[in-house]
C-alpha cells in the first residue's frame, strides 16, 4: 500500500524482508520468555538445538536466526 504512495526506495523492501524475518520469529521468542520455563526446559531446548545457545547472556535476535532455531519452531513450542 505505501510502496505505492511513495517514490521508488530501496530501504521499503528491506525493511519488509526484515518485518517478515521478525514475525516468524516470534513464536520462538514468545516460547524462549515463557515464565514458567525450568532447566529442565532448557536442557531439552540444549538437546533440541545442539548448542548452549540459550545460556548466553548476550543472546540477540540475529544469533539465534543465525543458528537456523527457526526450523525448530514447532518442536521449541511443545517444550515451552
Amino acid at each position: 500500500m505505501l510502496e505505492k504512495a511513495l517514490p521508488s526506495n530501496n530501504i521499503i523492501p528491506s525493511l519488509k524482508e526484515r518485518i517478515v524475518e521478525f514475525k516468524a520469529a516470534m513464536p520462538v521468542i514468545l516460547a524462549l520468555r515463557n515464565p514458567h520455563m525450568k532447566q529442565r526446559h532448557f536442557d531439552r531446548l540444549r538437546v533440541l538445538i545442539g548448542k548452549d545457545v540459550i545460556d548466553d547472556e548476550n543472546l540477540r535476535l540475529s544469533k539465534l536466526l543465525k543458528t537456523e532455531i527457526l526450523q525448530l519452531t514447532e518442536k521449541i513450542t511443545d517444550v515451552a
